[in-house]
């Protein structure tokens, strides 16, 4: 994904990112108008006599204005130049080619996956089983028991494949 960024680690290639849309108006200033004096001389005729008195004028160099800064120009002055990026499995982002993938989860991780996992998605199949084994036993019910057992099977053999445990080295 192409984005304003800046990277803050040049060994892991982590970046800093801006997220803004870069056309959008970040801020707008008004730089005030510049101005200076300038003394226009008095003028005085034949005798010594003041004609026109010494004057004072405000020249205007520059108009007031508005500057209009994006959010591509705040990027820019914050280092930032418009790269590839992505993010890695940890929320943080890094020039593109340069995320870490996720560690394999350890043993003891799917161990506690696989848990969670048989409590919400076998226990269930298991107390049905239960109950039913409770009621009167008709060729019904054993049928539906085994049926049951069949999906518990199944369900058990899903979650192993899901949360395989780490090959031993």
């Amino acid at each position: 994904m192409l984005k304003y960024a800046k990277v803050i680690n040049e060994e892991t290639k982590q970046c800093a990112v801006g997220f803004e849309d870069p056309d959008k108006v970040f801020e707008e200033k008004v730089i005030p108008e510049e101005t200076h004096e300038e003394v226009i001389p008095a003028e005085y005729d034949e005798e010594g006599n003041v004609v026109k008195p010494e004057e004072v004028k405000t020249i205007v160099d520059e108009e007031e204005h508005t500057i209009v800064i994006t959010y591509g120009d705040y990027y820019k002055s914050c280092g930032m130049e418009e790269m590839e990026i992505e993010q890695a499995y940890s929320g943080q982002w890094y020039v593109q080619g340069y995320a870490p993938e996720q560690p394999a989860p350890t043993h003891d991780e799917q161990s506690k996956m696989r848990a969670a996992a048989y409590q919400s998605e076998v226990d269930p199949i298991t107390c049905h089983i239960q109950r039913l084994s409770d009621e009167e036993q008709t060729p019904e019910v054993e049928q539906e028991i085994a049926d049951l057992k069949q999906e518990r099977s199944e369900k058990v053999e899903e979650i192993k494949e899901r949360y395989p445990y780490p090959e031993e080295e």
